[in-house]
């Protein structure tokens, strides 16, 4: 949780989380935040269910590898950031990534 908080603390990354109504509230964990796990399909699991699908990624550099980002953010602060699937995302080795699943209730 501390690395989330950690980067929610950049200027950047506050104006980013903003797009999808992310706020300093969500990102300080609580009982509604839960660690998770995102996969290269876009499933999204929790404790061993899926909980999401259809997950993107959101990253500073565009891929050499990857094709054209779905989308293209640009912060007040001169960083630029890009959006993949997770499909185009994870092209190296890697089959899953940690995350953060935050719920309602």
């Amino acid at each position: 949780m501390s690395e989330l908080q950690t980067a929610y603390s950049r200027t950047e990354i506050k104006e980013l989380y903003k797009e999808w109504y992310i706020t300093n509230t969500m990102t300080q964990g609580g009982s509604n935040m839960r660690e998770g796990v995102v996969d290269a399909n876009g499933n999204i699991t929790v404790d061993g269910r899926v909980v999401a699908t259809n997950a993107i990624t959101v990253q500073s550099k565009a891929g050499t590898r990857q094709p054209q980002p779905q989308r293209t953010y640009k912060t007040s602060n001169g960083y630029t950031y890009y959006q993949y699937t997770t499909s185009q995302s994870f092209v190296d080795r890697h089959k899953s990534y940690k995350m953060y699943a935050r719920f309602d209730n």
